[in-house]
């Protein structure tokens, strides 16, 4: 059987993102007297495991009308991996070829005539014949081609990351009840998670090994010699040819469970804190 495919690796998590400390207060400008401006300070703090690992600041200026949206976005989820191809069955081994038939045996010499016998007015006995020759043996059968095996099956699809959640936000606003009132209707926040990864493909089964060939017969063997005499005896026949074996089958079909990823869970939302 062919080896199975490896399972993909899974998707890491999404990262986390930013805690947001936004505090807001009234600026005055020369260009703008009768207006107190909007002015925000920034800081946003990324952590990993409870630990600050980045830290960034950021101020801005707004019109007491100017809508804008603060955001903390978590990060998407990676997707998981592909499982393996699984491993091609191997193909069966040829069968032996059948073995050459025997040399057929030397016919027998025929036997000597008797003496003559001069006195009787008897002749020399004549010589006898010979024998025939054995005949050829058979060829030997071709072995049967082995059976191919089964083809590995694919490996499982990893399981997407789950996303990164959004970040709290900590907000803070100075001021009068008139300019707090400004700023929480034109200045929103969103807290938006991380969507989860995609899952991986599960990989391809393996294909099946094709069955081993057929041995060929083997060559009949030959006739023997016939015995030497008075008449020489007949060459053996000659033996038949082995039978072929028979082809080895094509490897199984394999029924495989191998599944795809699933895909991660989508992040959660921060909170959102007001004093």
């Amino acid at each position: 059987k062919g080896a199975d495919g490896l399972a993909g690796e899974n998707g890491q998590r999404g990262e986390d993102g930013p805690t947001m400390q936004i505090r807001f207060r009234p600026i005055y400008s020369l260009f703008y007297p009768n207006e107190a401006l909007i002015f925000a300070e920034v800081k946003a703090s990324w952590k990993e495991n409870g630990k600050v690992y980045r830290n960034e600041s950021e101020n801005y200026i707004f019109h007491q009308r100017e809508p804008f949206t603060f955001t903390s976005i978590g990060g998407s989820g990676g997707h998981g991996g592909n499982g393996g191809r699984g491993g091609n069955g191997g193909r069966g081994g040829s069968g032996g070829t059948g073995g050459i038939g025997g040399l057929g045996g030397k016919g027998g010499d025929g036997g000597f005539g008797g003496p003559a016998d001069t006195a009787k007015d008897i002749p020399i006995g004549m010589l006898g014949n010979g024998g025939a020759g054995g005949d050829g043996g058979n060829g030997g059968r071709g072995g049967n081609g082995g059976n191919g095996s089964a083809g590995g099956c694919g490996g499982n699809g990893g399981r997407g990351g789950n996303g990164g959640n959004g970040g709290a936000f900590d907000i803070q606003v100075d001021g009068d009840p008139q300019f707090r009132r400004a700023v929480l209707k034109y200045m929103s926040f969103e807290s938006i998670p991380g969507k989860g990864g995609i899952g991986g493909s599960r990989g391809e089964s393996g294909t099946t090994g094709a069955g081993g060939s057929r041995g060929i017969g083997g060559a009949p063997g030959l006739g023997g010699v016939g015995g030497n005499g008075a008449k020489n005896g007949k060459i053996g026949s000659i033996g038949k040819p082995g039978g072929s074996g028979v082809p080895g089958k094509k490897g199984p079909f394999q029924a495989c469970r191998s599944t795809d990823g699933s895909a991660g869970s989508t992040g959660k939302t921060g909170k959102i804190r007001l004093r």
